[in-house]
């Protein structure tokens, strides 16, 4: 003799009369009410697993976001989520990028921005990408650094400034114009330099590059900046210290002649 049926539990279902068995919902359905025929499909981008008997047990796919049983959004670019369920989508770091929305399923998919670059967390473009200071490039490109007797105080796709001149640089990649060093005293360089040896004496001065210039003596003078030594007055003239002119040899008392030139004995 038959017995009494029993109603298929929550989680199964039973399409076909007979004495047969319930059947467990299979993953990415549910079944929340007693003698169900058929198992609901989990909403679009969720899932669930086998005998699941509430909504709720659909959860959001690596990738997609939302509450338990209910829409599931993608993660938007520059953005991952690597597990299922109702967590919200992680940024990506600072330093990477993520350009394409579902391939931003786990970190690894954040993409590191080139060297000597960086971005701000949850960049979603290749040209959220800036050089560091101390670098120069487009945006999302590769970057280089700033030579010496140059540098940049700030990120982004700037060129890279000189130094002033009078002052010289021997550092690549300098952040600051606090890596420029003033030449010597009495001497000069010109802008961007980048060794000690770029600060040549002034005119009226003489000494070695990048070393201590000392003014020309009393009777001698130097026109041009360099390295040259100080140049003697004609004979019977003379001029002050430091002077940077042949033109100011003048004839001592007793001679006479033009200024520079040949002084003869009245």
């Amino acid at each position: 003799d038959g017995g009494p049926c029993v109603a298929c539990a929550p989680g199964t279902h039973k399409a076909a009369m007979g004495s047969a068995a319930c059947n467990e919902c299979e993953a990415g359905k549910f079944s929340d009410a007693d003698a169900a025929r058929l198992c609901t499909s989990c909403p679009l981008n969720s899932n669930s697993v086998a005998g699941s008997d509430a909504a709720q047990d659909c959860a959001c796919a690596p990738g997609f976001t939302g509450s338990n049983g209910g829409e599931c959004a993608e993660c938007l670019g520059g953005k991952y989520k690597p597990t299922s369920g109702s967590s919200a989508c992680t940024d990506c770091p600072s330093g990477t990028y993520a350009t394409v929305a579902s391939a931003a399923a786990s970190s690894s998919l954040c993409a590191a921005c080139p060297s000597n670059s960086e971005s701000p967390a949850a960049s979603d473009a290749l040209g959220d990408c800036t050089c560091k200071a101390g670098y120069t490039g487009a945006n999302g490109a590769i970057c280089q650094s700033c030579g010496p007797g140059t540098f940049k105080a700030a990120p982004g796709p700037a060129s890279c400034s000189s130094c002033v001149s009078g002052t010289y640089s021997t550092t690549s990649a300098a952040t600051s114009a606090g890596a420029c060093v003033s030449c010597p005293a009495n001497s000069d360089a010109a802008a961007s330099s980048a060794s000690a040896s770029a600060c040549q004496c002034n005119a009226g001065f003489s000494g070695p590059n990048g070393g201590t210039c000392e003014a020309c003596e009393v009777g001698k003078y130097k026109d041009s900046a360099g390295p040259a030594a100080c140049s003697t007055c004609p004979s019977n003239s003379a001029l002050p210290a430091g002077s940077d002119a042949h033109e100011d040899c003048t004839c001592n008392a007793g001679y006479t002649g033009p200024n520079g030139g040949t002084c003869s004995a009245c």
